[in-house]
């Protein structure tokens, strides 16, 4: 089973790696955001969650596939994203942030009777969820979207927050951005930041206190060309695996957590 880990080049390898790339409606290509969204998918398939019956939390989905994807499998979704008044959408614009359930709609991906009956689309702050959420799903994700929440701590809350919108023993799948060069220095701003190793250790510690798991995460860089060629603006279309960012190299970490049982 997949863990915990930064983006590596065996993943792309992988026997899981091509069909899900396939059912998202793209080809393979060595670039990161396309891996976050493959390993989501295939740690919540080896952990039961995609399939019929299950419930699942978006948080931040914007355009992505994974809505689609998960009412595919026949679970019924909520998906979410920054409200309409929400200043930061003047950061990010229209183009990538979710207007509305036509918005996330991917016939390629889910045909329109299945996303119809199964998806639905909701209007959430990620710093304020609301209650109305709470211990009503089986799984939840966020891909690299608390990294741009207003800093590093306020990440954190949000990842630890959110558990309360699982069911005991559901699952939390998210993607952040993670800096490779520094456990000491980081950028950290309101639109963005990047974890260093110091941050995620201390988010498991959080969690282990609470009674939740956090999967063991893998900080080991692959041995192929691409786990090393670190990209700069602007930036390819492959392979990115690694970025520059803030002065800084960074790439995507996966997240996997259990919320505890009691």
């Amino acid at each position: 089973m997949l863990s915990s880990k930064i983006c590596t080049t065996v993943d792309f390898e992988q026997d899981f790696y091509l069909p899900l790339v396939t059912q998202i409606g793209e080809t393979k290509r060595y670039h990161r955001k396309q891996w976050e969204f493959v390993v989501m998918a295939q740690a919540l398939r080896e952990r039961g969650c995609l399939e019929p019956g299950k419930r699942g939390l978006g948080f931040a989905v914007g355009k992505e596939p994974l809505p689609a994807l998960f009412a595919r499998y026949g679970c019924a979704v909520t998906a979410t994203d920054q409200p309409p008044d929400d200043h930061a959408r003047e950061h990010w614009g229209g183009t990538m942030l979710a207007e509305g359930i036509e918005s996330i709609r991917k016939p390629a991906v889910c045909d329109d009777a299945t996303f119809d009956r199964l998806v639905d689309f909701c209007p959430a702050d990620m710093n304020a969820i609301p209650p109305a959420f709470y211990g009503y799903y089986d799984f939840l994700w966020s891909s690299c979207a608390f990294e741009h929440i207003g800093g590093i701590e306020r990440g954190l809350d949000f990842v630890v927050t959110s558990l309360h919108c699982l069911k005991p023993g559901g699952w939390a799948i998210h993607t952040t951005e993670y800096n490779l060069s520094s456990n000491d220095h980081t950028l950290d701003t309101s639109t963005l930041c990047l974890y260093r190793r110091r941050d995620i250790d201390a988010l498991m510690q959080r969690l282990h206190a609470l009674k939740h798991h956090l999967v063991p995460v893998s900080y080991q860089r692959g041995p192929h060309a691409y786990d090393w060629y670190v990209d700069t603006p602007p930036y390819k279309a492959e392979p990115v695996l690694h970025f520059r960012c803030g002065g800084f190299s960074a790439t995507s970490l996966l997240l996997i957590i259990r919320k505890g049982t009691r």
